[in-house]
């Protein structure tokens, strides 16, 4: 992932195009969480007021419960956020891993060829 901030041009372009060519979410995540932390106290203080409006019990309990979802929204959308780019970044790296096989595959055989035959593999195998 590059460091600098695209432009807008071409986070429409990646967002309108169906071939998943460029890693756009981590790009829409930051403006993701900035929305729900936002809206989540806007949201839940427009809920306290109108429950104050219905009546003194139910504001009474709006003004104990919405903070607290307010604050688990926001809590659950950070976590959702960090383990997508989690995913992300550990596709990235299996991705690099999987670049690199081929050369590993042949490194291994060569050690493999080169090892003296172990005596204990062959009685734990079943082997003569």
């Amino acid at each position: 992932m590059s460091d600098e901030p695209p432009s807008a041009a071409r986070v429409a372009a990646s967002l309108l195009s169906a071939r998943f060519d460029d890693w756009l979410t981590p790009r829409l995540l930051p403006a993701l969480y900035k929305v729900v932390v936002i809206a989540s106290p806007v949201l839940g203080l427009a809920a306290i007021v109108d429950a104050w409006l219905v009546g003194w019990g139910w504001g009474l309990f709006a003004t104990v419960a919405v903070p607290a979802l307010a604050l688990g929204v926001i809590v659950v959308t950070r976590v959702a956020c960090e383990l997508a780019l989690a995913t992300m970044v550990m596709a990235e790296d299996v991705a690099g891993v999987a670049e690199r096989l081929p050369r590993l595959e042949s490194s291994v055989d060569d050690v493999a060829s080169e090892m003296p035959r172990l005596g204990f593999l062959r009685l734990l195998s079943g082997g003569r």
